[in-house]
């Protein structure tokens, strides 16, 4: 029983510290990192069964089976442009925006190297084997890199292209062929080991966006904006056919290829959809798309498309849209729509809440984008709207059950949740600072705007214009007691009436900027949050602080949320961290979640008492589950509490 033992040991512990732990259950991630003109590099491992993608700072393992679930690969610091497996799976490279170049285990997620390759942005890597690499991109002295891991060498020159190199390919068995396609419009053919130039090919009039060599190596494909694919032998260096089916070619410039198998090829453009290629006879087998022809935006355009194993294939639209479509649903007679669409933020995530009426997250970012996440099966789908083109730095529930959302560059939107559309679009007059919408009538919302101006509106109609503390940085309301809250930079609580915006009274202990307002009606407690690192929980009623200032963080503390119940509270700050606080224990409990969000987190919202969702400007958002560790006699009289997932037994009375 020392087993037993050990666990009630851990249990006993977690009293003197939190009553609960918290951990990560789901991760809802991000869309591609995409740029309009440039091909996005996705690749899949076959043996793993994962798709991999660039997505901000980060890189995203979705499973391809699931497609979502997810891991997330954290340690770049500058946006990730590309990603590669090796050829059996064990290791993945990533390359970004300022030429470094990480290795990763695919067992643990881990690190394995660092290496600055480029002086400029990495936008393409092949493995020729498990020990060598060659990376391609932009830079000064040299835009082809072949490299050996072991032992940090340079194997070879590889000159000659006078502008960007994009895409590079190579032979997997000696002796080995390296094929690049450049901005010069110049296809580069390079022997190895160690590699040196042997031949260019000029035969397209446009930026090679990619080129792949087939798996047997016997072939490559070139794709380029001349909106033309080109054939080539591997051995004698010859041009065998330009694949052209009249009437069924692409109409835009050519962004990815993939070889399906040696006979079939699945290409994705800028003319928004994708076609499946029969290479010996030049015909078109299907053709695919995200939507109907005459919905077509510039969203849909394609950047990038991977295939897994033959049957399910894949492509990334310029609004960073998943499209997959399987070849068992394909026809050939008739544009193809995808079986499924996964949509996600493509920029940082900068406000989140949950909508209790409707029961569905719902977010935004930095791109000004809203997705709305609804759940199915404990599966969380998104729905992506294009607000504006600032980003959204509020999110509300309305009485209704939709949502207010503010945008910095001085709009303020409601959207219909169900339908994820604005219904409402409202024009600031002033740079905007926070809203607080009514939880009674679904037509009225406060916004406090830049300079002290406090707005009332009742649907797009101005009901009230008040000059407040000009100030003020954060704003919440209390109906129930007709008060408006107001903080200020230098740590002051003002307390207006809601009717004539009057003040009233105010509440200060500290003098640090606050950051954040939260009222919890039921318990009329009022939470705040500083640029410090502290948290503060106050009677009201009694205009008092209750207990003392609390620290859990190490940065500015940006956002804090109650459980409906009002027995935890959840803190997000730029330190990275997520704090979840026990409000019922004296003094108050917590667990900290470090690191959660890579440059910081920016929103945390509970759903109930046992599930809240945290998000960061690390382009994802996060559902932490909440479970309770430790209860006391007279609070629980259940014989056993949850410890991680095992059922502890209690010690008897």
């Amino acid at each position: 029983h020392l087993s037993l033992r050990r666990q009630l040991q851990s249990c006993i512990r977690y009293r003197f510290k939190a009553p609960f732990s918290v951990s990560i259950s789901n991760v809802l991630s991000s869309a591609p990192k995409t740029e309009r003109g440039f091909r996005t590099p996705i690749d899949i491992c076959p043996s793993l069964k994962l798709l991999a993608y660039p997505s901000g700072l980060v890189v995203v393992l979705k499973d391809l089976v699931e497609l979502y679930k997810c891991s997330i690969i954290y340690g770049h610091l500058s946006p990730v442009i590309c990603v590669k497996y090796s050829p059996s799976g064990a290791l993945l490279a990533s390359g970004d925006e300022s030429g470094i170049v990480k290795i990763w285990s695919t067992l643990d997620n881990t690190e394995k190297k660092s290496l600055q390759l480029m002086g400029g942005a990495v936008r393409d890597i092949c493995w020729l084997d498990e020990n060598r690499i060659i990376v391609c991109g932009t830079g000064k002295e040299r835009l082809l890199v072949p490299f050996q891991l072991d032992n940090s060498k340079v194997i070879g020159e590889m000159l000659h292209h006078s502008k960007s190199v994009i895409c590079c390919d190579c032979t997997k068995s000696e002796p080995f062929l390296c094929i690049s396609g450049s901005e010069d419009s110049h296809i580069g053919i390079f022997n190895g080991v160690p590699f040196q130039y042997s031949k260019f090919f000029d035969n397209h009039k446009g930026f090679v966006n990619d080129v792949r060599i087939s798996p047997s190596g016997a072939m490559f494909a070139t794709g380029s904006g001349d909106k033309r694919i080109l054939i080539f032998d591997t051995k004698s260096l010859s041009l065998i056919k330009e694949v052209n089916d009249v009437g069924n070619n692409h109409n835009g410039s050519i962004m990815n290829l993939v070889w399906v198998d040696e006979d079939t090829i699945f290409s994705s453009s800028m003319d928004k959809q994708c076609k499946l290629w029969d290479i010996k006879n030049s015909k078109c087998l299907a053709t695919m798309s995200p939507k109907e022809s005459a919905k077509w935006t510039v969203d849909d355009m394609n950047c990038g498309g991977a295939a897994f194993e033959g049957n399910l294939f894949i492509s990334v639209s310029l609004n960073g849209n998943l499209n997959v479509w399987k070849k068992a649903e394909l026809s050939n007679t008739a544009l193809n729509l995808p079986s499924q669409i996964i949509e996600g933020h493509k920029g940082r995530v900068t406000a989140i809440n949950f909508n209790q009426k409707e029961q569905v997250i719902v977010s935004g970012d930095s791109d000004g984008c809203v997705c709305v996440w609804k759940e199915t099966n404990g599966r969380y789908y998104a729905k992506a709207f294009k607000l504006n083109i600032g980003a959204i730095t509020d999110i509300k529930e309305a009485a209704d059950g939709n949502a207010f959302a503010l945008c910095a560059y001085s709009v303020l939107y409601k959207i219909d949740v169900k339908n994820v559309v604005p219904t409402q679009t409202i024009k600031l007059e002033a740079l905007p600072v926070q809203i607080a919408p009514s939880r009674i009538n679904p037509l009225i919302v406060y916004a406090l705007l830049e300079g002290g101006i406090l707005i009332k509106y009742e649907g797009e109609a101005i009901k009230g214009k008040y000059k407040v503390d000009p100030k003020a940085t954060a704003l919440e309301i209390n109906e129930d007691a007709g008060e408006v809250y107001i903080g200020d930079k230098k740590g002051l609580i003002h307390i207006h009436n809601i009717a004539d915006m009057k003040e009233i009274g105010n509440v200060t202990e500290y003098t640090n900027e606050i950051a954040c307002l939260n009222y919890h009606p039921p318990s009329k407690r009022l939470a705040a949050t500083d640029r410090y690192k502290l948290l503060y929980i106050y009677d009201i009623a009694a205009r008092k602080l209750i207990g003392n200032a609390l620290s859990g963080h190490s940065g500015a503390v940006w956002r804090v949320a109650w459980s409906p119940s009002g027995k935890y509270l959840a803190t997000a700050s730029l330190d990275f961290c997520v704090t979840v606080w026990d409000s019922e224990t004296k003094p108050c409990k917590k667990v900290i979640l470090t690191g959660i969000h890579f440059n910081g987190a920016t929103g945390v919202a509970f759903k109930n008492e046992e599930c809240l969702f945290t998000s960061g400007n690390d382009g994802q958002i996060k559902e932490i589950k909440i479970c309770l560790l430790y209860t006391s006699d007279a609070a629980d009289d259940t014989p056993c509490v949850d410890l991680g997932g095992r059922r502890i037994i209690k010690k008897k009375r």
